[in-house]
Parts: C-alpha cells; structure tokens; sequence
C-alpha cells in the first residue's frame, strides 16, 4: 500500500485535464447572481429521498435567505441513461472513472473483482484514469476494453510484488533486531550489567522509531495538497463522475509485551526508551487527529461520488516477541469520511466482487438549492436546516470563493512543496526547473532527492517514452534537459512527474506539443 498521496493520487491526474481537454472549464465569476448548494440528508447512514424545497431554510452569514431554486439529482453506476444522435443513433454519455489501487497483494479474489468491474460497468464511451500504487494510466475511451483490462491487470500484479516486498523488508529488520535484542538480554555482561542494557534497549527502540518514521512516510502519510489538487481537478469535468479507492492496508510490527521476550525487554526500558516506545503508540492512532470533516467538504460540490473498498491484508511475523497491530491512518479514515459525505459507499471486505456489486446499485441522492447572495459581490457563511427534522445534512458551509484555496495558501506556506517552472519544448529538447524541494545533509554534503518521471504519448495514447531518475542536487534548484531528435510529426501529450522522496510531496505538468 502506498501512502493516499498514492492511494488518492488524485492530484496526479491533473495533467489528465490535457486528457478530457473537451470538457468546459468551471470557473467563478467576479459578481455572484446564484450560488448553487448540493446538500445530502441522511438518515442512519442512508440518504432521505422525496424532500421538497419547502422543506428547507437557508441563512446567510445568519440571514436567512430565500431558496430561489431547488432540484433533486439522483445518480447509480447501474442505471442505463441512453441518448438519440441527430441521426437517432442511440448511445450512452461518457462517465469518468477514477479507480484508485493500494495493492501490496493482488490475489485471485482482487484480479475476480477487476474483471468484473471491467466487463460488467464500463462501456465504450466511458473515460477512464487509474492509479496503481505510483504508476498513473489514462483512457479516454474504451473501445479496446479488453487489451486495457489485460495491462491493468499486469499492473496490479507488477505493482503488488514490488510493493509487498518492500514491506516484508521492513517487517523482517523489525523482527531480527526484536530478536537480536533479546538474545542480548538473556546473556548480560558481568559489569554494570542493568546500565549496558538499558543502552542497549534504547538503542533499539531508536532503530525502531527510525524504521516506523520510514513506513509511515512511505505507506501511511497524507497530504492535504494532493486532496486539494484532485478536488481541483474533478471541478474541471463536467462528466458524470464516480471514484473508486481500493484500500489494501497493512499493519506493523510492535512489541508483543506479554511474550517473555517482550517483558524481558520492559524489564530493561529506561525513560527514554519509555517515552520512544509511547510516542510510536500514539502515531498509531494519529490519523484521528487528521482534519478529514474540513477536507472532505472540498468534495461536496464537484458532483463526484466517491466509494472506498477496504482489503485486509497480513504479513505475519517472525519472532514471538512481536505481533502486528492495527494502524488507524489518516488515509483511511479521511477516504471513509469523504465517501459517506459525498453519497458513497464503504465496504470492508477481500471478496471485491461482492462490494463492488453493492457500489454499482447504490444510489446518490442529492438536492441543489439556489439563492442569491445579499452582497452580489461575495458569499457568506451558510447553515441550512430542514423544517421539523433531525436528519443529517452534509454540506460545504463555506460556499466563499477562494476559501479552500486561501487555507491551502496558508498550509503550504508551512510545507516544501516541489514545484515545476519554465517548462517548455523547443526544436525537439524539453526543458524545465525544478525548485522548492526538501534537503538533508548526507555525510557533510546538504542535498536532496527527487525522482523524476517523464512521459510522451502520442495521439491514440500510446506511450513512447517513459523514464524515470533519481536525482540528488545540491544546490535549491534543479534543470533538467532531454533531446527527443526521434520525434515524427504529430501532436503529443508530454507529462513531467516530479516526487520530492524526502517529503512524499508531487509535483506535476501537462504540456501538449506538436513536431512539426
């Protein structure tokens, strides 16, 4: 599983706006006329149908303010919405699909659950962006349904053993040095025995932290700038749009304190020991502490309903004096909650068959109310409540433009965030700068680390290059030039991927070129 940086994304499909590059561009105008407000009402866990716009009451900035429109959208992946051609051809609107893949183990029952998404959901006309761990895949048709199928398909795989394998390491050097430990502790020096280990214990719970900070960074972290630039994207579609994450998580390796090894090392736990060991605890369950109820409000009104199948998975461990334990992750928690708000579902299940069966009847029910705001120029705060009901509403109070993008002005200010300028492509050469990335000191010399991902496609989507790079600069910024004299004419789609390796952070480009 890679970090929902990875099982999101989502902001890595922004160079995917090149893609549906049809699609109008949704943009907010200087004076406000009428403010469209998606609200869902719901009832234990289920959406209320067949409210009337009598039913509601809308206050601005504690004003209330008359609903001066109101409209009922129900939406179901099952449903078979078909359209007559000016020659009275039929066919269906296209949809965006977004399948979001954590994999650390794709087994039978995963590879059962693809194909039939594939064969019983998508149809021809249907777009469709998928993320596999780090690797990004576009379609803006289908009409080859089944070669796509096929690569995915060998995707999953190739993307499930490399990242299972990273995981075992992990879980092994934890293992050895628990054990390693020990050994040390069952066979004392005769000197100062009590003081030697507990250094000893110390030292360990040290390696430990450093090896839990690594996973965490590489698994489990999430990064609000990646929600924001996804949410920013599906504003730019107009399609009807549904996402799917596919959340295969696993847990970590702790000390199992009730074996006897795990208590012969709490014997030997000086304070510092101690306070390393609760401090891992308590990242445990950090994701809690995760804003998820402000983020997800960045997808109450972009018309995307996003669903999340959980899959358990497990690595066993190797030494008795361990046991894994449950990671309650910001990833997961924040994609439970922006399901159940945006009209979604959750399943927790390894039969994906059966949960992807329930997603494709489920239906998304939402009501838009209109209403002009008392100052035309600006929007207020919102509270909506219903006349003689308690049900849940789910709604983005603040409707004021620029609100999310000026909080996420101000988060970014705090983070290094990688950035991407002066990309252009003249006579065959791509150029850019890379600036704004994280360095570390590495043996007295201060540098960074970034992987670089360049891709070309040409017009039918095929990938005619594709190379990745480490690089390590020492200096704040970075250029990079390629030559590609092998070019024929034609347009093509150019994609710079950019990932800061010390902070997790992305950056991302969309350049259409043409050889002539």
């Amino acid at each position: 599983m890679k970090n929902l940086t990875v099982i999101l994304l989502l902001v890595f499909c922004l160079f995917s706006i090149g893609l549906f590059a049809q699609e109008k561009e949704i943009r907010e105008d200087m004076v406000v006329i009428n403010v469209e407000v998606p609200v869902r009402v719901m009832h234990k866990g289920k959406p209320v149908d067949n409210l009337k716009k009598s039913d509601f009451r809308l206050f601005e900035n504690g004003k209330e303010i008359d609903i001066n429109g109101f409209n009922i959208v129900r939406k179901k992946i099952s449903s078979q919405s078909i359209e007559l051609d000016s020659e009275r051809k039929q066919f269906y609107e296209p949809r965006l699909f977004v399948l979001a893949f954590s994999v650390t183990n794709f087994n039978k029952f995963y590879e059962k659950g693809v194909r039939y998404f594939f064969n019983t959901v998508l149809r021809k006309e249907d777009k469709l962006l998928i993320f596999v761990n780090n690797a990004t895949l576009t379609y803006n048709n289908l009409n080859s349904k089944q070669k796509i199928l096929e690569e995915i398909i060998l995707r999953l795989n190739k993307e499930g053993k490399e990242a299972r394998k990273n995981l075992r390491l992990v879980m092994m050097r934890t293992d050895s040095g628990v054990r390693n430990l020990v050994a040390k502790l069952k066979s004392p020096p005769n000197r100062g025995a009590k003081s030697v280990l507990q250094s000893e214990v110390l030292s360990f719970f040290m390696q430990y932290h450093s090896a839990w900070k690594m996973y965490k960074q590489s698994y489990l972290t999430l990064d609000i700038y990646t929600l924001y630039n996804f949410a920013a994207f599906l504003k730019r579609i107009t399609l009807e749009k549904w996402v799917i994450s596919f959340y295969q998580y696993e847990r970590f390796s702790v000390i199992n304190f009730n074996s006897s090894g795990g208590q012969l090392i709490r014997k030997y736990m000086g304070p510092e020991s101690g306070r390393i060991a609760g401090a891992v605890s308590r990242e445990f369950t950090a994701g809690r502490t995760f804003p998820y109820e402000e983020v997800s409000k960045m997808y109450y009104n972009l018309g995307a309903t996003f669903n999340l199948v959980v899959i358990p998975t497990r690595i066993e461990t190797d030494s008795e004096a361990t046991k894994t334990a449950n990671l309650s992750t910001a990833a997961e928690i924040t994609l439970r909650e922006i399901a159940k708000r945006t009209g979604g579902s959750v399943s927790f299940s390894t039969d994906l068959t059966k949960s992807l069966e329930k997603i494709i009847e489920k239906e998304d029910i939402s009501y838009i109310l209109t209403y002009a705001p008392e100052d035309s120029s600006r929007r207020g705060r919102l509270k909506i409540k219903l006349k003689g009901m308690s049900y849940k509403l789910l709604y983005d109070n603040n409707q004021r433009a620029g609100f999310i993008k000026r909080k996420m002005k101000k988060y970014t200010a705090k983070e290094k965030m990688v950035k991407v300028e002066n990309l252009q492509f003249l006579d065959k050469k791509l150029f850019f700068r890379m600036i704004n990335f994280k360095q570390k000191k590495y043996k007295k010399i201060k540098a960074g680390k970034i992987q670089v991902n360049v891709i070309i496609k040409n017009d039918f989507g095929k990938i005619l290059f594709d190379e990745n790079k480490i690089l390590n600069p020492e200096k704040k910024s970075t250029e990079m030039s390629i030559g590609f004299n092998w070019l024929k004419s034609g347009k093509y789609d150019l994609i710079i991927d950019v990932r800061d390796m010390l902070t997790n952070h992305k950056a991302f480009e969309y350049l259409k070129i043409e050889v002539k």
